[in-house]
């Protein structure tokens, strides 16, 4: 279950402590966050995603993960923005 973060960042524009800022927070985040190299246009994205078994997982714990995933992406979000690299 990945939600994307909407920043997207080239080699150069990319924030040295941004990376493992997102490592960092994935410890306490119900998912964690990984990079995704996009070759079309050289660009790095970040994901904030969980990989859980879909088998015995009822529509409110579905609900419960995929809201605690938003909430993070937004929460990182808001900090790019104010840094206006967002």
């Amino acid at each position: 279950m990945p939600c994307s973060c909407r920043a997207r960042f080239t080699s150069r524009s990319l924030p040295n402590d941004l990376p493992l800022a997102l490592l960092a927070r994935s410890k306490d985040a119900i998912g964690g966050w990984y990079a995704v190299f996009r070759e079309q246009d050289e660009t790095v994205a970040f994901v904030c995603g969980l990989a859980a078994p879909l088998a015995g997982m009822d529509a409110a714990l579905f609900k419960r993960i995929c809201t605690s995933l938003v909430g993070e992406v937004a929460e990182v979000e808001r900090s790019l923005r104010a840094r206006g690299l967002l």
